[in-house]
């Protein structure tokens, strides 16, 4: 077999202009599918034939090169990225031998409130406020009885003490006469100075009401 497709009898298979010598080659256009090693890729030239290329245990080589949208090419070697903006500005990535694009994956660290952060505070008797903490922190969740034969508001300052009477909560709920009640705060309500929950016969502001609530909180 020929060295090389450019000579006269390989070029004669795929165009229709066969010399009279060559009469074992069919007139009409033909087609030729070959493979050889080669340890270096060939130079040719335009309009040059050339063999398909196998690896030194016979697999055929194949470019694994794809473009997409002209900006982004993939190689068997590395994928870099071109600045749209600036055609010269690129920065490469590298492929694993799997073929897979290798990316560095950054987060900033979120903090997180786990279980053994949480503290838990009760009440030792029914009482009509409960001091949860006396600084700065985050309130989780209060569960508890109305024992009271009426309704009432169930309030919570941001304090580090209670208050007096007209001061204005932060948050307020209804509870009905002998309830019990859960209020949650799934990520945590934060208080600057302290978290106090008391009962109230008044909605918007503090007016304390009798000893007849049993209060069960966590917080932070």
């Amino acid at each position: 077999m020929a060295s090389s497709l450019n000579d006269r009898k390989y070029a004669s298979l795929v165009e229709d202009n066969k010399t009279a010598t060559e009469s074992n080659i069919n007139t009409a256009h033909g087609q030729v599918s070959a493979a050889q090693y080669t340890a270096a890729s060939p130079t040719l030239a335009n309009g040059d034939f050339a063999f398909l290329r196998m690896t030194s245990d016979g697999k055929l080589m194949v470019d694994t090169e794809m473009t997409v949208d002209g900006n982004v090419i993939v190689d068997n070697v590395a994928m870099y990225a071109t600045n749209i903006a600036d055609s010269s500005t690129t920065s490469f990535a590298l492929v694993d031998a799997s073929g897979h694009i290798q990316v560095d994956i950054q987060s900033a660290p979120v903090a997180e409130t786990t279980p053994q952060d949480i503290s838990h505070i009760t009440t030792a008797a029914v009482a009509a406020s409960l001091v949860i903490k006396g600084s700065a922190g985050k309130l989780f969740s209060i569960r508890g009885v109305n024992s009271s034969g009426s309704a009432q508001y169930i309030q919570v300052h941001d304090a580090s003490s209670l208050p007096a009477d007209t001061a204005v909560p932060k948050t307020v709920h209804y509870v009905a006469a002998g309830a019990a009640f859960s209020i949650d705060y799934l990520q945590g309500r934060s208080f600057t100075t302290g978290i106090v929950v008391c009962n109230s016969s008044t909605l918007a502001t503090k007016t304390i009401g009798a000893a007849d609530c049993w209060f069960d909180c966590d917080y932070e």
